[in-house]
């Protein structure tokens, strides 16, 4: 089976950027930019550097972890 199908979007090409459609869910884990209930943010496969290494986190941290299920995803529909 491939990844890319006929008239699929490639997440990777920026030119299909205006064609990507993602929901996102909170599966428990969020909190405020401004104020930390806890650090353990993110489920432990997909937890961004700073936050692994207890220094300040912010909304990059979402970034990563939505990057690396993607990236997991990718991988798994190859």
């Amino acid at each position: 089976m491939s990844f890319m199908s006929e008239g699929s979007v490639d997440l990777l090409n920026p030119e299909d950027a205006h064609r990507i459609r993602i929901k996102i869910a909170d599966l428990g884990n969020s909190c405020w930019v401004h104020k930390h209930f806890s650090e353990d943010i993110q489920t432990c496969q997909y937890r961004a550097i700073e936050v692994l290494i207890g220094a300040e986190y912010d909304t990059p941290a979402d970034i990563w972890s939505t990057a690396c299920m993607m990236n997991y995803e990718r991988h798994l529909m190859k």
